[in-house]
This record gives C-alpha cells, structure tokens and sequence, in this order.
C-alpha cells in the first residue's frame, strides 16, 4: 500500500511538472498571438485611412488635370485665332503688293 501511495505522488508530481512546462510556454504563446492581433488590427485601420487618402488624391489629381487640359484647350484655341488673324494679314498685305 505504501509503495502504491508513493508511486501515486511521484505520477502527481510528474504530472504538475509537465502542466507547468506545457503551460508556461503556452502562455507566452497566448500573449504573443494577442499582441500580433493587436497590431494586425492596427495596420489594418491604418492602411484603410491610407486607401482613403489615396482615393481623394487621386480624385483630386483628376479634377487637376482636368482644369489643366481645359486650358490647354484654350490656348490652343486661342493660338488657332491668332494664326487665322496672322494668315488674313499676310494675305492683305500681299493683295496690297
């Protein structure tokens, strides 16, 4: 019976000794995992602020370009009217020769 009861604590023993080296590990484990989430999170929030930003960039480069091409289109026209009178000039001026 005394050696039954021995063998018993020595199994106990044994047995908290590998809860305790299984369990440590696993928290650190646990902790960690919590920390990448928290982080994982983070950078997801922070890269839709950054999607956001981007889309009104971009929507603001396009309406750029947009006033920017309109005066070129302008100016174009405006050359084109200064070409014309040039050309009706030097053409009165050589019917006046």
């Amino acid at each position: 019976m005394l050696l039954d009861a021995v063998t018993l604590v020595t199994a106990l023993a044994a047995l908290a000794g590998l809860v305790a080296a299984v369990a440590a590990p696993v928290l650190r484990l646990n902790s960690a995992i919590t920390r990448l989430s928290t982080l994982i999170d983070r950078a997801l929030r922070d890269m839709e602020a950054l999607k956001e930003r981007d889309e009104e960039l971009r929507r603001s480069a396009k309406e750029s370009h947009e006033r920017l091409h309109s005066r070129i289109d302008r100016a174009g026209d405006r050359l084109q009217d200064h070409e014309s009178r040039l050309i009706t000039l030097e053409t009165r001026e050589e019917a006046g020769k």
